[in-house]
């Protein structure tokens, strides 16, 4: 079952490479890939609280390189159990954690994953960035 597990979480990491290693062309604006920019809870990924987790507000960008930026979307998916059906959520008014997705991470229990993909920002010159995924999770 450990093997299981593990290959799963290798598959995941894998897809999450090759969807955010392409430049995408988001409403016919310049598109760029900016790396390990966004965080959440001040964190870009490993092993979080669930109290850590929930007491965000939102994603947030960091870095003077894109600065006056907006997160414009985002998935959030939180793994309970191997082998069960991930629960997903999309974001597409901005970097804010909603209440469905606060619900969700509050279920979650040690062990269970949360992972924050397909994030976009918009910086003020108009160029849409994609953003390498975060990957946490939950210890207690």
């Amino acid at each position: 079952m450990r093997l299981i597990s593990l290959y799963n979480h290798l598959f995941l990491t894998v897809l999450f490479f090759i969807a955010h290693s392409s430049n995408a062309q988001v409403q016919g604006t310049r598109s760029a890939i900016i790396e390990d920019m966004i965080s959440i809870a001040g964190l870009k990924g490993g092993n979080i609280s669930k109290s850590i987790l929930l007491s965000a507000d939102s994603l947030t960008i960091q870095g003077d390189s894109i600065s006056n930026s907006s997160i414009l979307s985002y998935k959030l998916t939180v793994v309970y159990e191997s082998g069960s059906d991930p629960v997903e959520f999309e974001s597409i008014n901005g970097g804010k954690l909603t209440d469905p997705m606060r619900s969700a991470i509050q279920k979650a229990y040690k062990g269970c994953k949360v992972f924050v993909e397909y994030i976009k920002s918009r910086s003020s010159d108009g160029t849409v960035h994609s953003h390498s995924p975060l990957s946490f999770k939950i210890v207690d």
